[in-house]
């Protein structure tokens, strides 16, 4: 890929922030990662919850994607996250579905579905 920025939408939990970014900048080879955190984002985002945030959410990856270039998003989540308070599976099918969504707002971007373990590795989560 070869680009400045890549974009990662994922919880506002500080203890995932760095290995999030680390991986983000390394898969997409960019040296940049724009960062938009929500507490539970994956969750807003696939029950459609509250149209003013998710607005938000679309008009700061329409800048992160026209503005700075981006062609990676990454939609993370995390164990242990106070913004979804179901068990892991259910938050993992939160990502797989808010990652599908936002494929079909942004067709020509590669976007990737991740989880942030316990350990705090980085684990891709295949549909």
């Amino acid at each position: 890929m070869n680009n400045a920025f890549a974009t990662a939408i994922s919880c506002m939990d500080g203890r995932i922030q760095k290995c999030v970014s680390e991986y983000v900048s390394k898969q997409s080879q960019a040296a940049y990662v724009d960062t938009i955190t929500l507490a539970g984002p994956s969750k807003i985002i696939s029950d459609k919850q509250s149209g003013g945030v998710i607005d938000d959410m679309i008009f700061r990856l329409d800048i992160s994607i026209n503005q700075h270039g981006s062609n990676y998003i990454a939609v993370v989540g995390h164990y242990d996250c106070a913004g979804v308070l179901e068990d892991d599976e259910t938050h993992k099918e939160y990502i797989l579905n808010s990652s599908r969504i936002i494929q079909q707002w942004y067709p020509h971007i590669i976007v990737e579905a991740l989880w942030v373990n316990e350990k705090f590795e980085v684990e891709v989560i295949h549909q």
